[in-house]
């Protein structure tokens, strides 16, 4: 017989057949019923296919079905650039070579290579000059490390010590020394080491010059001051001049004072009165001509003031400088003209 199947009832048609008054009897050419219990041997089996999925899957299957699919491909897109960071450094190498000036009488200059920010400037101030058996005042010694610009010019000068003089009885007042000096621009001092006074070898004056001063200000004598603030140091009418500063020129006695580094750094002319002449002028760098029988001043960045007529004094040197804080100012310890020596850091 025909059944009434409503979408609702398919899976109950299915799983058990059409409902009908007579439980007992099936379709037209159909099987009888297995001892009559109601339930074929192959309806059970049918109901056992259903119950386990033979013939039409469950919903937990269709739900598994379309859960799972295939998974998805990763997304590897564009395989990642390396981490090349910044490009090495180009490796400077060690810094230029040191410069030395010596001593020639002139101005020199330095320029600063390039990616040379800093430099050690050593300097030594000149002696003062000797007579006789008494030797001049010893020079000064700088050494500073100075902040520089790649390229800027430097002026150098580097004082001189003068001649010796030979002890001929009167009228031989040794002359001062030079002092050396390294300046940026016109007149902005980088370092300065000043020089030696002369020394006096006239009977009961004879004496020693007087050393360079360690400070900027020149060493004075008796009465006779030193030079400040870069002008040159005092003199007496008629003996040894005075030594040159950075700024200002010595002042003159018989002996010429010493010219300022801005007039050019000359020394003072010497006596040439009396009997050892005019052959030993102040040193190159502001040193003060000596006088008949006393010396002159020594050069720097203040002038040392030249030898006072007193049996208890000597010569004044010239002062010291350094633009560096912490920089070292001695005496040198050898005799001699002056010299600078600049080495890149």
């Amino acid at each position: 017989m025909a059944c009434a199947i409503g979408a609702v009832g398919l899976f109950s048609l299915l799983a058990f057949g059409c409902a009908s008054g007579h439980q007992g009897v099936r379709d037209a050419g159909s099987q009888p019923y297995d001892a009559g219990d109601g339930v074929d041997d192959a309806g059970a089996r049918r109901d056992a296919g259903f119950d386990g999925g033979d013939a039409l899957p469950t919903d937990a299957g269709l739900d598994a079905g379309f859960d799972s699919g295939p998974p998805p491909m990763p997304d590897s897109g564009p395989p990642p650039m390396p981490d090349s960071g910044p490009p090495p450094m180009p490796d400077a190498g060690p810094p230029p070579a040191p410069v030395t000036f010596a001593y020639t009488g002139a101005l020199d200059t330095y320029t600063v290579p390039p990616g040379v920010s800093r430099v050690r400037i050593q300097a030594l101030g000149a002696s003062g000059g000797d007579s006789g058996a008494y030797l001049g005042g010893l020079g000064a010694s700088v050494d500073a490390v100075v902040d520089v610009t790649p390229g800027e010019t430097l002026t150098i000068l580097v004082g001189g010590q003068p001649p010796a003089l030979g002890h001929l009885g009167d009228g031989c007042g040794g002359s001062g020394g030079g002092g050396t000096f390294v300046v940026r621009g016109a007149s902005t001092s980088l370092v300065v080491a000043g020089g030696g006074g002369g020394a006096s070898a006239y009977g009961s004056w004879a004496n020693v010059g007087g050393h360079a001063s360690l400070t900027p200000d020149g060493a004075g004598s008796g009465t006779l001051a030193g030079g400040a603030a870069g002008t040159g140091g005092a003199a007496v009418s008629h003996e040894g001049g005075g030594g040159g500063g950075l700024l200002g020129d010595g002042a003159t006695g018989v002996g010429a004072g010493g010219r300022s580094f801005l007039s050019g750094g000359s020394g003072g002319a010497r006596d040439a009165t009396e009997s050892c002449g005019a052959s030993s002028p102040g040193g190159f760098g502001g040193g003060g001509g000596g006088g008949n029988d006393f010396a002159g001043g020594g050069g720097g960045y203040s002038g040392g003031a030249a030898h006072d007529p007193d049996p208890d004094t000597t010569s004044g040197g010239g002062g010291s400088y350094s633009i560096a804080t912490g920089a070292s100012i001695t005496l040198r310890t050898v005799r001699g003209h002056g010299s600078v020596t600049i080495s890149p850091m």
